[in-house]
């Protein structure tokens, strides 16, 4: 079995939320990165998309977790 999480960033978006809906279909994990007080973040709650906040311009925090 494959424990790889695949990481999706602006994930909030129509191409990343559709992206994340492929993978989630897939039967992958997935981790969404979304700005910080997004809104369209509502978009992802409920589903089986573990979501974050942050922005790929400050990278040290994406690995820290």
């Amino acid at each position: 079995m494959n424990d790889s999480v695949c990481l999706v960033t602006g994930a909030a978006g129509f191409l990343g939320g559709t992206v994340c809906r492929q993978l989630i279909a897939q039967g992958r994990r997935v981790r969404a990165l979304v700005l910080p007080g997004d809104p369209a973040m509502g978009y992802l709650t409920g589903t089986d998309i573990l979501c974050d906040g942050g922005c790929v311009a400050g990278g040290a925090g994406l690995f820290s977790r």
